[in-house]
């Protein structure tokens, strides 16, 4: 993505938290499994919760048209880089 091209766009960790937070609370209520069935619940609910609040967060940003993107910057190779928009 060009400079020109991201001008119009908004830096932002909401996509990666939007990945990042059900992955970390499967990891966290497989280690829970049956040993504690209120508290798996509890975390299943709140993941959900922070997921939603994440997803409706981006929502409004990209209603108010403002585009969001998020670069890892992990791999570049010339012109090409792995950018999630």
């Amino acid at each position: 993505m060009s400079a020109e091209e991201m001008a119009g766009y908004t830096f932002s960790v909401l996509p990666l938290l939007a990945i990042v937070v059900p992955i970390v609370a499967a990891a966290v209520i497989v280690a829970i499994g049956d040993r504690n069935e209120k508290l798996r619940n509890l975390v299943a609910f709140l993941a959900a919760i922070a997921t939603f609040g994440v997803m409706l967060t981006v929502g409004i940003g990209v209603m108010g048209e403002t585009p969001l993107y998020f670069d890892l910057g992990i791999i570049q190779a010339g012109p090409l880089s792995l950018t999630l928009m």
